[in-house]
């Protein structure tokens, strides 16, 4: 059972994790919000001793540090790129269960394309970082100023297992907005069964079944700069490659502000 509680002095968010029939207090996390870059994805793995757990009580989150305003970059006309993931537009050949999505703006796809997704083992996925309570260390909230694989966010699981949707946003900005639009970029959909993500003893997102990628060229930019983009664009049938063949197709809408 979780627990969130927030105080204002100092700006902390608590998590707390009782056991759901004893109601017993297991673990509690303070997390320091004011140290946490805004509307960055954080992937964390919690981990606070207990007396009778010896690996210690483990919470796997992502935590994001919302506002009341969006920044926007120095120089750029818009302030972020928004992406609404739908649903697959045709049933799965082979369907494995609900499926997450993981979406990352990547300024070179094609390297990162044959470095993390055709390859076998695929090595694409989420590093989560590991923080031990009471002793964090502040430099566990630091974000890389440049990343190749991106700032990948997570969506919730898409139903039904025959043909997943999920009608979940995705914003990117800051830093994901510098390397939007820009030779070689591209939005990359990447997809992961649940029930290989979550078991008992952890979260753990690798491999992905399959995956989509739509390149954020400088035509793409045009048209959602112009009068008709203001709504956003639609683009559908946007391949999806599953073992090295493509198979399913989705629909995703897309628009900046």
């Amino acid at each position: 059972m979780l627990f969130l509680i927030f105080s204002l002095n100092p700006p902390v968010v608590i998590l707390n994790v009782a056991d759901s029939r004893t109601k017993e207090l297991l673990a509690s996390y303070r997390l320091p919000i004011h140290y946490m870059q805004p509307f960055h994805h954080y992937h964390m793995e919690l981990v606070q001793a207990h007396k009778r757990v010896p690996a210690g009580v483990r919470l796997y989150a992502t935590v994001v540090r919302k506002g009341s305003a969006i920044p926007r970059q120095p120089g750029f006309s818009f302030t972020g790129f928004e992406v609404l993931l739908q649903a697959l537009e045709k049933p799965l050949l082979e369907p494995v269960g609900p499926l997450l999505s993981v979406a990352r703006i990547v300024p070179d796809y094609e390297s990162y394309k044959s470095t993390m997704l055709v390859r076998t083992p695929r090595a694409a996925g989420i590093t989560v970082t590991t923080i031990t309570f009471p002793s964090l260390h502040l430099s566990s909230f630091e974000v890389p100023q440049v990343s190749s694989q991106g700032y990948p966010q997570v969506s919730q699981a898409g139903f039904p297992q025959e043909q997943p949707g999920w009608n979940h946003s995705f914003l990117f900005h800051g830093r994901d907005s510098a390397t939007a639009f820009t030779g070689g970029a591209a939005l990359v959909l990447e997809y992961y069964p649940v029930t290989t993500v979550m078991n008992t003893v952890c979260w753990h997102i690798r491999s992905p079944l399959g995956f989509s990628a739509l390149s954020l060229n400088e035509d793409v930019y045009r048209k959602l700069m112009a009068e008709s983009g203001q709504r956003g664009i639609r683009v559908e049938k946007l391949p999806v490659q599953v073992r090295g063949r493509l198979q399913d197709s989705l629909s995703v809408c897309h628009g900046t502000g």
